[in-house]
């Protein structure tokens, strides 16, 4: 959907990723984040924080990409128009600021703190292993495919579990 809304748009998200990698390997590179993207942690912790929101953020707008407000108009049309000179971070930035408003900071936890959450996060490391990942090239997001013992190492660091991936099936039948 950004693409059809916005070539150039798409391509300054296809590129963040990179920037924001290159950025957060400068010694002061996360605190450089934080500020540029106004972040209410003051320095990121980890770095998968800021990529995650945005991938939210961006997932969030496609899914509910309708009237009255499109969304993904919204973002792509921050993103672009966001003033002359600004650097690629920069206008990422007035996309997450014409998204979600001008606030005084911005909470990377936001799409992640809810109960419903938490209890879907437990419930697909215990019963409902969902593998969802992207290669580099299949999309504008920043690769992440999918890795059994990655998603099992941290059900077991977060929740104690050990995912059963073929719970469904043999439960179920399939």
């Amino acid at each position: 959907l950004m693409q059809e809304a916005s070539e150039s748009c798409y391509n300054t998200i296809t590129e963040s990723w990179s920037e924001i990698d290159k950025v957060a390997a400068q010694s002061n590179g996360r605190s450089l984040l934080s500020k540029k993207f106004k972040t209410c942690k003051r320095v990121l912790q980890i770095l998968i924080d800021m990529k995650e929101y945005l991938d939210s953020l961006y997932s969030v707008a496609a899914q509910y990409d309708r009237p009255p407000k499109y969304p993904v108009n919204v973002v792509c049309n921050g993103i672009d128009g966001a003033l002359k000179g600004k650097d690629i971070l920069g206008r990422i930035f007035s996309g997450v600021v014409a998204f979600r408003g001008n606030k005084s900071c911005y909470d990377l936890d936001e799409f992640f703190s809810s109960e419903t959450m938490d209890g879907w996060q437990w419930q697909t490391c215990s019963e409902l292993v969902i593998p969802i990942g992207r290669g580099s090239n299949d999309t504008m997001f920043y690769a992440a495919p999918f890795d059994l013992k990655e998603y099992s190492d941290s059900c077991k660091e977060y929740y104690g579990v050990s995912p059963k991936p073929h719970w469904i099936t043999t439960y179920y039948g399939g």
